[in-house]
């Protein structure tokens, strides 16, 4: 439990870690506990405030903390991350051409240098097509709804097209719920589908199940899965992707 002498900096890395957690719920709490002043003392603490209002999928709350986070935040860091949020909350709305719009402007802000490259690969996807309802289940899995998430999916055929990520949600949202062997069949889809795709779904799935096999003591399984995550590894997220497979290496190392 967070003491209210807490300071708004350490709540912000309390929420963010959370969040790259899936514990989204208690992060959401935490967030809305804070007073006031925080968040004008620390402006990025708003732009969580966008993030969990576009999990919670209320997407014009999401719309006006991002505008707010973007009127009072006089630096650089989560600002491309904030148009990011706002052109999901406009694809949850139905407003295509925003959509658009803002996944433009933040594909501008990313383009050359020292990027932020999930967002920059993010962004590009979504200008000229983005499945919502694979876009809902990712974000309540972020939010650490895992029933929900799988409920979205369980009956939904998404497009060809889509049918990678699909596999990969459905595998993500299982191992959570503790639908082992579902995910593990899930992941193994997700590899079949990416043999010839450059998007991180495959080489995460075979990352994900070599963790399970850490779990089940079967470390020449997870070796194997994470040298076919590393062929894999030929795309978006490479250098990120490099490094999760050497934590996990070690992981059977030691």
């Amino acid at each position: 439990k967070m003491r209210s002498s807490t300071s708004p900096a350490v709540l912000y890395v309390y929420v963010l870690s959370n969040g790259r957690k899936q514990k989204g719920k208690q992060a959401d709490e935490v967030l809305n506990s804070m007073p006031a002043k925080y968040f004008e003392q620390y402006p990025l603490l708003i732009h969580q405030l966008s993030k969990y209002a576009l999990r919670r999928l209320e997407p014009e709350e999401c719309i006006k903390q991002a505008d707010r986070f973007l009127e009072r935040y006089q630096g650089v860091a989560c600002k491309n991350d904030a148009y990011l949020m706002k052109a999901y909350a406009y694809a949850l709305m139905g407003d295509t051409q925003k959509r658009k719009e803002q996944a433009e402007l933040c594909v501008k802000m990313t383009a050359g240098g020292d990027i932020d490259e999930r967002t920059h690969n993010e962004a590009k996807r979504i200008i000229d097509r983005l499945d919502v309802t694979l876009l809902r289940a990712r974000l309540r899995f972020e939010y650490g709804a895992y029933d929900e998430c799988r409920e979205m999916l369980k009956n939904y055929t998404p497009d060809k097209r889509d049918e990678i990520e699909y596999s990969f949600r459905m595998a993500r949202c299982n191992e959570m719920l503790g639908y082992t062997q579902d995910a593990i069949r899930f992941y193994n889809h997700t590899i079949e589908l990416g043999l010839n795709d450059d998007q991180y779904y495959a080489p995460y799935a075979a990352i994900y199940m070599a963790d399970l096999a850490i779990k089940a003591n079967n470390k020449a399984e997870a070796k194997r899965l994470l040298l076919q995550a590393k062929e894999l590894n030929n795309g978006e997220h490479s250098k990120e992707i490099d490094q999760r497979i050497a934590v996990t290496m070690r992981k059977i190392e030691d």
